[in-house]
């Protein structure tokens, strides 16, 4: 029996003492299937996963190749970006950005389909209003 590649999970520092967990989920292929977004407050630095706050799971095509904070929408406010790549023919890019607030994920922009040699950050990130 061939060894599966690893998984993706990163841990990211999140709002000075918190932690983001981006992780792509078990038992499914590495091609498709669903990643999760996990926000720990981590309040006590000794035990920062244990005050989870919220999270989500999301469809995913392909594997995860990055993790990005950055202001995707021009608020002044870090945002978490998740950039997928597919698996077969063309290496096509797919990237989802998310609002991580208080107590809920929420998706604010996605591109898809981006190909090769174009940033998928470039094409999220919008003017402030």
């Amino acid at each position: 029996m061939a060894a599966e590649s690893a998984l993706f999970s990163q841990v990211l520092l999140w709002q000075e003492s918190g932690r983001v967990v981006v992780a792509e989920s078990d038992h499914e292929p590495r091609s498709v299937g669903s990643y999760s977004i996990r926000y720990y407050r981590g309040r006590n630095p000794d035990f920062p996963f244990d005050d989870f706050v919220t999270g989500a799971i999301f469809a995913r095509d392909g594997i995860i190749e990055s993790v990005h904070v950055l202001d995707v929408d021009g608020d002044d406010l870090d945002d978490l970006v998740v950039v997928q790549q597919t698996v077969g023919s063309g290496a096509y890019r797919n990237a989802d950005a998310f609002s991580i607030g208080q107590s809920q994920i929420v998706r604010i922009g996605s591109v898809t389909g981006v190909a090769p040699g174009v940033d998928p950050l470039e094409l999220l990130k919008r003017p402030s209003e």
